[in-house]
């Protein structure tokens, strides 16, 4: 089942699969870009935290965002390792690190046919 009308957006899913280890046993990751069209990528809420304390003071914003995307193979093993990547309103690249995992929605026949993924993106 083909779904259009989840969204108009372009989000790249970058998975991390784990190719060897290096010599005291770290896994080594490379990175598979998945680009899929047809997503809704939205904001949930954001907090805002002030450090007032020490000579560096700083706030520290964290947005939650919820994107919802038609049905990718890929985007059934997607997990917090991962992250993801949309163009904002001025056509810069925004990265958030993905949160849970996928969320899979199936239609009447029980096959999937849509998932919704969390992510957050936490700036200074």
């Amino acid at each position: 089942m083909s779904w259009v009308g989840l969204g108009g957006q372009t989000v790249t899913f970058v998975m991390h699969e784990e190719k060897g280890r290096d010599a005291l046993g770290v896994p080594r990751h490379k990175e598979r870009p998945v680009a899929v069209r047809g997503c809704r990528h939205r904001p949930l809420n954001g907090t805002e935290k002030a450090d007032l304390l020490g000579a560096g003071s700083q706030n520290l914003a964290t947005e939650v965002f919820k994107t919802t995307a038609p049905k990718e193979a890929a985007l059934l093993d997607v997990s917090a390792i991962d992250h993801l990547e949309v163009l904002d309103a001025r056509g810069e690249v925004v990265r958030s690190e993905i949160i849970a995992g996928t969320q899979v929605f199936p239609d009447v026949t029980g096959e999937p046919y849509k998932v919704t993924i969390f992510s957050k993106k936490v700036s200074l």
